[in-house]
């Protein structure tokens, strides 16, 4: 199943977060997850750093199984974990009140992929781009944040 949003990423930030912990969040932040993985985790949640402090389309994707091919047109992916006791997983800024009906996934633990593109295309003011964010779930068992594709700034040779 596929799902199609715009989030309003308030302080450069999305959340995919288990229904039961919606109101309860530990803190996932560190510096290294918000200015370079790009992305944080814990049991019941993932957040994305985003590049912009504004509306951002965001794709989730529940697959049976890990997605496939190259990461050809994405910038960044990075691999990560979630953990779903409710079933329902809540997306959306900090606040997560952009009364977006809760993703439904089978409860359990689930592998994540995040995929990140047009991270050079924001407007001087930063409010507009064609930046887009797009998660894949799986089952899987828990495994740490992992960078499998850095974004660096053009002129830049890449790592990964």
């Amino acid at each position: 199943m596929k799902y199609s949003y715009t989030i309003f990423a308030d302080y450069y930030q999305v959340y995919l977060v288990d229904q039961k912990m919606r109101s309860d969040r530990p803190n996932i932040w560190h510096e290294d997850a918000y200015l370079e993985e790009r992305v944080a985790s814990a049991p019941g949640a993932i957040g994305i750093s985003t590049v912009r402090n504004s509306d951002v389309p965001v794709e989730v994707e529940v697959s049976d199984s890990e997605p496939r091919g190259t990461f050809d047109g994405w910038e960044q992916v990075v691999d990560c974990s979630i953990e779903v006791q409710s079933g329902q997983l809540a997306l959306g800024g900090p606040g997560l009140d952009d009364g977006i009906s809760p993703v439904p996934v089978r409860p359990g633990e689930y592998r994540a992929r995040v995929f990140f593109d047009g991270l050079n295309t924001l407007s001087p003011d930063e409010l507009e781009g064609d930046d887009r964010d797009r998660i894949v779930l799986w089952p899987g068992p828990s495994t740490p944040v992992n960078v499998l594709k850095k974004h660096m700034p053009k002129g830049h040779n890449n790592p990964l």
